[in-house]
């Protein structure tokens, strides 16, 4: 039976709440320049990500009162912690290789681009404490090992409610049908961000929005599988986590020159390999039951 109280007062909420406050920050200057994003956007995109979840939150408790049991509030196998780390590291590898490859973005070895970068944030002359292939292999590990945790609390601001709450929701519409709604629905929440540059600085705004609705769709063929099968919103989190870690971590520094529409994590290279791991993924689980939610690991 499918809840259309709950699935369309959720979204209404989250819209709603997310959309006025993107509409007071833009109103008040909010944008996303070229390079490395401000301290400012960041913070609010911090705050923003927190919505899907209040939302949930809000929708369970006030509106259909049905509680939380199929939210997937539990942690899953800690296999899965550990091996999605170097599967979407392998995945990110193929991204900028195919980028640098292509001719789309190459690699700054010496972070000239991240410095000068830098330079013009803050006003002063910046220059690397340390040699840059020492940073990039400090940044590195950094991205690998460390980033993922911070990120993927975080993403759980999201998680809880895209894979927690909606997904379970619209699963009654069918498996392909749901995979679809989730991404558009996830794609169109950033409209008011990437109006003003989100992701695609620079960017043609008829290009960046298209392609962004694409790769909320193929990065959820992935996120979906995964949590369905380990009725998990808390593993949606940590690999929401760990693309964001990617994304935001030693690739953008060393990638700063990089065409935002065709190459990188968030271009066409980007949204190729993604859909390839989704496929991957949809094909190894196909004749795997789906782990019972009562069952605790």
């Amino acid at each position: 039976m499918i809840d259309k109280k709950g699935i369309f007062s959720y979204i209404a909420i989250t819209f709603a709440i997310s959309y006025s406050i993107e509409i007071v920050l833009i109103a008040k200057g909010l944008r996303f320049a070229e390079g490395i994003s401000g301290v400012t956007s960041q913070l609010s995109i911090l705050g923003v990500m927190m919505v899907p979840s209040l939302s949930a939150f809000i929708t369970a408790k006030f509106i259909t009162k049905e509680g939380f049991s199929s939210t997937g509030l539990r942690f899953g196998p800690i296999k899965i912690y550990v091996y999605q780390v170097p599967i979407i590291l392998l995945g990110f590898i193929a991204i900028y290789g195919c980028t640098w490859l292509f001719g789309l973005g190459k690699p700054d070895w010496q972070l000239i681009e991240f410095t000068t970068t830098i330079s013009k944030m803050t006003g002063t002359n910046t220059a690397l404490p340390i040699p840059a292939p020492v940073f990039i292999l400090i940044f590195f590990i950094s991205t690998t090992l460390f980033a993922p945790f911070v990120n993927s609390i975080i993403a759980f601001g999201e998680e809880f409610g895209w894979r927690g709450y909606l997904l379970p929701k619209l699963m009654p519409f069918g498996k392909a049908k749901a995979y679809i709604i989730i991404g558009l629905v996830w794609g169109l929440w950033h409209l008011p961000l990437l109006a003003v540059g989100f992701n695609y600085p620079g960017a043609n705004l008829f290009l960046s929005i298209p392609v962004f609705m694409i790769l909320t769709c193929m990065l959820s063929l992935y996120i979906n599988e995964l949590s369905l099968r380990y009725r998990s919103s808390i593993i949606a989190s940590w690999l929401h986590g760990i693309f964001n870690s990617f994304s935001l971590g030693v690739w953008s520094i060393l990638f700063i020159n990089v065409n935002p529409i065709l190459g990188g994590s968030r271009g066409i290279i980007g949204i190729a390999v993604l859909s390839i791991l989704g496929v991957i993924t949809l094909r190894y689980f196909k004749s795997k039951p789906l782990i019972n939610a009562k069952k605790r690991s």
